[in-house]
């Protein structure tokens, strides 16, 4: 069930497509044999050609941006960081799944 308020930028997107679309750039990129480097850098141009809305591009660039993409923190005490109106915004419409950041510590070799 979308339930979309005019509270704020957030709760006006239409989480639920720009969520699939994410997932959807990431798979087909690592299908190609992308980085997660090279998927943050491509993404506008991606979505351009696929026709989305100036809305849904800036909704989707907080999802793809590694600066401002929501960084779970799991555990006990489960939480994340960034983005919890956005994902507040994305509970209430509904969404089920999305993309995160997560980053891994440099190798040592």
């Amino acid at each position: 069930m979308l339930r979309r308020t005019s509270c704020c930028w957030y709760h006006q997107q239409d989480w639920s497509n720009v969520s699939e679309l994410a997932i959807q750039l990431i798979e087909t990129a690592r299908a190609d044999g992308k980085t997660e480097h090279e998927i943050s850098g491509q993404f506008m141009t991606k979505t351009r050609e696929l026709g989305t809305s100036n809305q849904d591009l800036m909704a989707l660039k907080s999802l793809l941006e590694p600066g401002v993409a929501i960084v779970p923190h799991l555990g006990e005490n489960a939480t994340h960081t960034n983005g919890n109106h956005r994902a507040r915004a994305m509970k209430d419409a509904g969404v089920t799944r999305t993309v995160v950041a997560t980053w891994l510590p440099p190798s040592t070799s």
